[in-house]
C-alpha cells in the first residue's frame, strides 16, 4: 500500500499537466483561429497584446524568425529562450528533449509569454536593440 500512494499521486499529476496543455491548445485554436492551429505570429499578436508588435521586432532580431536558431550562449528557437534560465519550465528529463520542445515555435511563444508575464521585455537582448 505505502507503494501504491506515490504512484497515484504521479499519475494525477500527469493527468493535470495533460489537461492544462490540452486546455490551452484548444483555446488558442478556437480562439485565435476559428478552428485551425495559430501561426506563431497570430500567437504572438493574441497574447502579447499591445506589445505585439514589439515583441515580433525582438523576435526578428533575435532569430530572425527561424524556429530552429541556435545561439552562441545557449539560446534556442523563434524565440530564443536561453535553456539554462529556464530549464525548470521547459518539458523534457534530457536537455535534447527541452531542446527539441523549444524548437516548435508554438511551445517557443507560449513559454516567452510566461516569462514576459513576469519579466517583461527585458530577459531578451535585443530589446535594447530595437
Amino acid at each position: 500500500m505505502k507503494y501504491f500512494l506515490p504512484f497515484i499521486l504521479i499519475a494525477l499529476i500527469f493527468v493535470l499537466v495533460g489537461q492544462d496543455l490540452t486546455v490551452q491548445t484548444r483555446y488558442e485554436t478556437d480562439y485565435i483561429t476559428g478552428g485551425r492551429v495559430p501561426s506563431p505570429v497570430e500567437m504572438i499578436d493574441f497574447y502579447f497584446e499591445e506589445d505585439a508588435e514589439t515583441f515580433k521586432k525582438i523576435v526578428t532580431c533575435e532569430s530572425g524568425w527561424n524556429n530552429r536558431a541556435v545561439s552562441e550562449t545557449g539560446d534556442f528557437g523563434l524565440t530564443q529562450v536561453n535553456l539554462q534560465a529556464h530549464r525548470n519550465k521547459i518539458p523534457g528529463k534530457y536537455d535534447t528533449d527541452k531542446i527539441d520542445w523549444l524548437m516548435d515555435p508554438r511551445n517557443s511563444v507560449r513559454l516567452a509569454y510566461r516569462i514576459y508575464q513576469t519579466s517583461w521585455l527585458y530577459p531578451w537582448t535585443c530589446f535594447n536593440k530595437i
